[in-house]
C-alpha cells in the first residue's frame, strides 16, 4: 500500500493453502481467488524448488513498535588493566591486551585443522602449519587496513 511506513514492515509466512485465497492486493477475499491461482511467481525446475518456492509465500504487514529504550547507566571505562605508564608502551603491547593468547592458540588450531582438510584436495603443496606469530601479522595487518583505508 502507498501509506506503509518503511520502518515497520514485518514479513509473515502464509501457508500453501492460504496462499490460493490470497488476490494481488494482499486481501482474502475468496472472489479473487482464480486471479491470485493465476499468478505465480514460481519457476518449474524441479521438485525441491518447488518445496522451497511454495514455503518461501508470504505477506507484508506494518508492525508497531512497542519496545521501549533503556538507558546506558554504567560507567563507560577500560575493563583490560593496561601496562605501566612509566614504561615504554608498544603498538603490540596494547594488541596483546585484546587478543589473549588462548584465542590465538585456538585461530591456530582451527586454521591448521581446516587447511589440513581441505589442502589435501587441491593442487597447493607448498602450504605449512600456521603459528602463533603468524596468525599475529595477519590480525595486525588486517586491522591496519581498516585503520588506514
Amino acid at each position: 500500500t502507498a501509506n506503509m511506513d518503511l520502518g515497520t514492515l514485518h514479513w509473515t509466512s502464509v501457508s500453501s493453502a492460504d496462499k490460493d485465497s490470497i488476490n494481488e492486493n494482499g486481501s482474502d477475499d475468496s472472489e479473487d481467488s482464480d486471479d491470485a491461482k493465476n499468478y505465480s511467481t514460481e519457476t518449474k525446475v524441479d521438485d525441491e524448488s518447488e518445496d522451497v518456492a511454495a514455503s518461501s509465500v508470504g505477506n507484508w504487514t506494518n508492525v508497531s513498535s512497542t519496545q521501549r529504550s533503556f538507558p546506558f547507566t554504567s560507567r563507560e571505562e577500560l575493563c583490560i588493566q593496561p601496562p605501566s605508564i612509566t614504561t615504554n608502551i608498544y603498538p603490540l603491547d596494547i594488541y596483546s591486551l585484546f587478543i589473549a593468547y588462548e584465542i590465538l592458540e585456538e585461530i591456530v588450531k582451527e586454521t591448521n585443522r581446516y587447511a589440513d582438510r581441505e589442502i589435501s584436495k587441491t593442487r597447493l603443496r607448498g602450504w605449512y602449519p600456521a603459528d602463533r606469530t603468524e596468525i599475529k601479522k595477519l590480525l595486525g595487518l588486517i586491522l591496519y587496513m581498516g585503520i588506514v583505508s
